[in-house]
């Protein structure tokens, strides 16, 4: 007999395990509520949006520099005039193409060219203005606008400005081109 309950007191019982087991799973489970991968994602499809639409604006300045004073004419498929030689300038190596969107898409309404989702807009002003923008997508780009609930967040490139950054609207608007109103958190 005494052999018998020293077995049974070493190791852990069935309870003890599916316990210990249930606890891993509700810590695991506030862990991937808290971290929110979505929102993760979303981030780093808005950062890589930022990163192109700067990239494309300096290829616009540099083409309207060689160029005498001219952008990209309005069209679907405006990059490939600033795309790679020898059909293009060569001011960017590569067509970007614009991460899919979660939901929605780039709201390109107002913008007279729409190429991989990347909106332009160009007037025909002496000297020429023009835009490159499309819309954020992540909660934290929403938060930086005054009133998230009714405003959408852009990041846009202005020539008129020579710069890029974050600009808000009321949808169905649009950035355009021209001076913009840039939003105070970036």
């Amino acid at each position: 007999m005494k052999l018998f309950n020293k077995q049974l007191r070493e190791g852990f019982t069935l309870v003890e395990l599916l316990v210990v087991i249930a606890v891993l799973g509700i810590l695991a489970t506030v862990i991937l509520v808290a971290v929110d991968p979505l929102e993760q994602f979303a981030r780093g499809r808005d950062a890589s949006r930022k990163t192109v639409v700067g990239q494309l604006g300096r290829a616009l300045s540099a083409y309207y520099t060689s160029q005498s004073a001219t952008y990209p004419v309005q069209s679907a498929t405006w990059m490939n005039t600033i795309g790679p030689a020898p059909a293009g300038s060569g001011d960017i190596r590569t067509i970007p193409v614009n991460p899919n969107y979660a939901a929605g898409g780039p709201n390109c309404a107002a913008a007279a060219a729409n190429q991989n989702n990347f909106c332009y807009v160009m007037n025909g002003a002496n000297p020429p203005d023009a835009i490159v923008y499309l819309r954020l997508e992540s909660r934290n780009e929403y938060a930086k606008c005054t009133n998230p609930a009714t405003m959408t967040p852009f990041f846009v490139w202005s020539s008129t400005d020579g710069r890029a950054g974050l600009v808000c609207t009321i949808l169905p608007a649009a950035p355009g081109v021209g001076a913009q109103t840039w939003n105070a958190k970036q």
